[in-house]
């Protein structure tokens, strides 16, 4: 759950607004001040969903960032908004379709809003439409 005042609320709201570069500034801002390793992963995953909301311009960036979460706290990994990001990422990699369509779909099983939109976009990316509205 993510607090009403957190980075990650914050970048949100101006995402909301249409304020992505004021998005990027607050999650940048807050991994430049000392935090535990999970914190720190935690809003590099968040900054990872940025990058990913510009498709694949956002590609070696968000996986920058997702490589960045996983060294920082290995067990990131199994969040569903990372592997929704991963499974977003290799869509606009080019992965087998069949592959993005099981991982995004296990993703976007925990029914986790965020996770869910980032599952929901791999699976519009290789043109699995009515899985995507689930």
């Amino acid at each position: 759950m993510i607090s009403r005042r957190s980075p990650q609320a914050e970048a949100h709201r101006a995402l909301a607004e249409g304020r992505y570069e004021a998005a990027f500034a607050v999650l940048e801002g807050a991994l430049r001040r000392p935090r535990a390793r999970l914190e720190q992963a935690q809003l590099t995953i968040h900054l990872a969903a940025i990058y990913a909301l510009y498709g694949s311009d956002g590609l070696s960036s968000g996986l920058l960032c997702l490589h960045e979460a996983a060294s920082l706290e290995p067990s990131i990994t199994h969040s569903p908004l990372y592997r929704a990001l991963y499974w977003e990422f290799a869509a606009y990699r080019g992965d087998p379709p069949g592959d993005v369509r099981t991982g995004a779909l296990a993703a976007a099983e925990a029914n986790q809003p965020l996770a869910s939109y980032h599952a929901a976009s791999a699976l519009l990316t290789v043109s699995e439409w009515a899985e995507a509205g689930r």
